[in-house]
């Protein structure tokens, strides 16, 4: 089976059948905001802006929800 996100949730089963996952929102505007701060978190902050209390090497903190719970039923699946 295959789990993929785009505008909505979707799995694909191995016999060609699609399934949309209504109980997982994909939100557009998460996935931009967790792009940018994985951009923010790619580049060096050399002026010492970034909150001490950050942890850059924290990936689900910058992975949207709805991406991270697709993430998650791959393993899974």
């Amino acid at each position: 089976a295959d789990v993929r996100a785009s505008y909505s949730s979707e799995l694909l089963a191995q016999d060609g059948t699609k399934y949309q996952l209504w109980a997982i929102p994909v939100s557009l505007r998460a996935r931009k905001r967790a792009a940018r701060t994985a951009a923010r978190a790619a580049h060096d902050d050399p002026y010492g802006r970034t909150s001490v209390s950050a942890d850059v090497r924290d990936s689900a903190a910058r992975t949207a929800s709805a991406d991270q719970t697709v993430r998650d039923l791959r393993d899974i699946a």
